[in-house]
């Protein structure tokens, strides 16, 4: 569990850091890339979470809003506490480091190698759990 959760957090950082980097990000940049994965972590989880809480709600009755409010922020505190291992374990310095090395047209060709895999990992694991939210509502009915 824990190789899969650094793998799983280390395209993101890479994706921050050539994004970073291209853009010239000021600063410190390790609190960005904590920030914006424990943001990116805290949305992935929270719409992981609401697969069960729209089936829940579509097949018997609506959830109450502190209910939904009180999962957030389980989402949020999980997410910033996996981000928080992953800055312990040296993650996030390591990879600060390797990007501070690459050149311009390098962090070019990285984002373009890690677009096709950020998508098919990372942004349609959310749809896929929503597809199958929708799928499982219907059997429900």
């Amino acid at each position: 569990m824990n190789t899969f959760i650094l793998k799983y957090t280390e395209t993101l950082i890479r994706g921050i850091l050539t994004g970073n980097q291209l853009g010239r990000v000021t600063g410190n940049e390790t609190v960005n890339v904590f920030i914006t994965l424990v943001i990116c972590l805290g949305a992935q989880l929270a719409f992981i979470a609401a697969v069960p809480t729209y089936i829940y709600a579509h097949v018997y009755h609506p959830v109450p809003k502190n209910i939904a409010y009180l999962v957030l922020v389980i989402c949020g505190i999980i997410s910033f506490c996996i981000v928080g291992v992953v800055y312990e374990k040296g993650v996030i310095k390591r990879l600060i480091e390797e990007a501070r090395a690459l050149s311009d047209e390098e962090h070019r060709m990285r984002r373009r190698a890690l677009l096709p895999r950020f998508m098919f990992t990372h942004a349609l694991f959310p749809v896929y759990c929503f597809l199958l939210a929708l799928l499982l509502g219907a059997l429900l009915k």
